[in-house]
């Protein structure tokens, strides 16, 4: 079966929702071992997420480190992302899931 055949899109790799499935589960990202962010990381995962979210899928950053943080300040990541996905603690981020999913 090809990419085509699949529905894959071959430029993002993202795949259509299965029929009737309309709703992800948000992805938690916990980067508290991660110190730095060079600019293709950033940029790699500047697209993760903006080809997450356009197939329902959210995306929140926990325990991330100054370094990172102003990385991905600079280069438009955190942008993407958004300051209110980004949280201190992976108890705050679940929490503030639980939150959005209720809503």
């Amino acid at each position: 079966m090809t990419d085509a055949a699949a529905g894959v899109d071959p430029k993002t790799w993202a795949v259509p929702p299965p029929e009737g499935l309309r709703r992800f589960l948000p992805i938690l990202t916990w980067l508290p071992a991660n110190g730095q962010l060079d600019i293709t990381s950033a940029e790699m995962l500047d697209e993760l997420v903006r080809v997450l979210r356009s197939a329902g899928v959210d995306v929140v950053l926990a325990e991330v480190r100054a370094p990172v943080l102003e990385m991905a300040d600079r280069t438009g990541l955190l942008d993407t992302i958004g300051d209110d996905h980004v949280f201190h603690t992976v108890d705050e981020a679940i929490r503030a899931l639980g939150t959005s999913e209720q809503q």
